[in-house]
């Protein structure tokens, strides 16, 4: 089954998570909160007052969560998802390929490559150390912590090539390269 065919399969679900996820897009999804506990994942979006709750062992509406995430560009909380799921005891095969096209996605090398990852016109050093901080400390929830390690490691050597470097990098690299 390709990706695209596991994004467009229906489920059945309440409406309520439905409507949460339908309502998810690159524009609000960072105005999303995510939260583990117990085998669950609930969901709260800013702009409501109530949360909504996946249960990490319902395999259609924790894909159609991943898929979703995948589908608007939010890769870290996608990985996130899929980590906690696979801690709770459930590893579906889907998550593999869904891993792969994330990674794919993440380490192609574009033009305005640290525009879009940092959501600025204008990318400073201290936007990309923030960030590469932020990736190294999330790194620890990923199921393979090398790759995440081996992307930072790789950002940080185009950070350098795009003139934005910055003595944390060093100190960054240094840390990774001593697990």
């Amino acid at each position: 089954m390709k990706l695209q065919d596991l994004f467009e399969h229906k489920t059945y679900m309440s409406l309520d998570v439905l409507e949460i996820l339908d309502g998810i897009t690159e524009r609000n999804v960072n105005n999303i909160e995510f939260f583990n506990h117990n085998g669950e994942i609930h969901i709260k979006p800013r702009w409501q007052d109530e949360s909504v709750t996946i249960n990490a062992k319902d395999k259609e509406p924790i894909m159609k969560l991943v898929l979703k995430l995948w589908s608007v560009s939010a890769f870290d909380a996608a990985m996130s998802t899929i980590s906690y799921v696979r801690k709770c005891g459930h590893d579906y095969p889907e998550f593999k390929a869904i891993e792969k096209s994330i990674n794919k996605a993440v380490l192609e090398s574009t033009d305005d490559y640290w525009k879009k990852v940092l959501e600025t016109d204008t990318p400073t050093p201290e936007l990309v150390t923030q960030w590469l901080l932020r990736a190294l400390k999330r790194a620890e929830d990923f199921h393979s912590p090398k790759k995440i390690y081996d992307m930072i490691l790789k950002d940080i050597s185009r950070a350098r090539k795009d003139g934005l470097s910055s003595p944390d990098l060093e100190a960054i690299e240094k840390s990774i390269k001593g697990k």
